[in-house]
């Protein structure tokens, strides 16, 4: 599982986790094991920080 900080290879892209928006728990149909699928708000690594161009709400 991803948390706030870490930082994940997306699509041959390295991306910081900026914000978990959600967790599903899937079981693995091909073993049975238990898996999990996570919606983030990522940032691309070594880009500009636009975040202070919005406004918190």
């Amino acid at each position: 599982m991803v948390k706030v900080g870490d930082v994940v290879n997306y699509r041959g892209s390295m991306f910081i986790i900026l914000n978990v928006l959600a967790v599903r728990v899937m079981i693995n149909r091909e073993n049975g094991e238990l898996m999990t699928m996570s919606d983030c708000l990522g940032q691309q690594y070594r880009t500009p920080d636009l975040s202070a161009d919005y406004i918190t709400t």
